[in-house]
This record gives structure tokens, C-alpha cells and sequence, in this order.
């Protein structure tokens, strides 16, 4: 357990407050999740709702880490927008979220769980269990 984890709690969230939110908000920016003009608490709500699951971590009632995932909660699921303030960067944070998730999923009887890991985080996801898809490529719709 690294400094300060042991403060971290991670729960399930279908909406948050104003704080919160504002917060979110926030980190999504500093992830590079939005444009810099672009106003997230607006639209943040409806990520929310729209989720089969989101993960949100807290230490000391800040909001330090979020990740969600997406499915039709039967068969597959996406992990998507895992996220933590930088302050609490590689301190056992994202690994408490993506495992929240993981869990929280397999209990609801998903277990084919997918993501698109950014440049450079592919290591962390792979010492969670994930692993390439071997003959598949992502692509987006231009």
C-alpha cells in the first residue's frame, strides 16, 4: 500500500454533487478528455446516466480518480474515461477503479471487458489482466 492510499475509497455513482461534478469536471479536462473551451458539468450528467457503471474515487471527500464502463450489462463492457489527478498518480488509485469496475461487472455476470488503452498506460492495464487482441484493430468512425 503506497502513502495515502489507505484514505482512498472507491464506490459505485450514478450522479454526484455540485462538487463533485465540478471536480469531475476538472479532471476530465486535465486528462485531455475535452476541448479547452468546453464546458463538461454541463454535459457530465448525461455520461453518467448513459453508463452502465461508473467508478469514482475519494480521498479526504475529494473526488481523486473516475473510470466507467459501458455495456449492455449482459455480455460485453468497455472500460472508458479512467482517470486520476495527477497529486495521486501511481499510488494504487487507478488500479483501485479499474477493479471496482472489473468487479462490479463480473457480478452482473459480464465477463468479456474490453478497453482502448492510451499511449504509455498499456503496461498498467496489462498487470491488471488485460491483454492485445490479437488480429483486431481499433477504429473510429471519421
Amino acid at each position: 500500500m503506497t502513502a495515502g492510499e489507505d484514505r482512498v475509497t472507491v464506490r459505485s455513482v450514478e450522479a454526484l454533487d455540485g462538487r463533485a461534478l465540478a471536480q469531475l469536471a476538472e479532471l476530465y479536462r486535465t486528462a485531455g478528455f475535452v476541448e479547452p473551451d468546453d464546458d463538461p458539468a454541463a454535459w457530465l450528467p448525461e455520461i453518467l446516466h448513459g453508463s452502465l457503471l461508473a467508478a469514482a474515487a475519494f480521498a479526504d471527500g475529494e473526488l481523486i480518480g473516475f473510470g466507467r464502463a459501458l455495456s449492455d450489462g449482459r455480455s460485453d463492457a468497455f472500460l472508458q474515461d479512467v482517470a486520476i489527478v495527477p497529486a495521486w498518480r501511481k499510488r494504487g488509485v487507478g488500479r483501485k477503479v479499474v477493479e471496482h469496475l472489473i468487479a462490479e461487472l463480473r457480478a452482473r455476470g459480464v465477463d468479456w471487458i474490453g478497453l482502448i488503452a492510451a499511449p504509455g498506460k498499456d503496461e498498467f492495464y496489462r498487470r491488471l489482466g488485460f491483454a492485445e487482441l490479437p488480429g483486431h484493430i481499433p477504429m473510429r468512425l471519421q
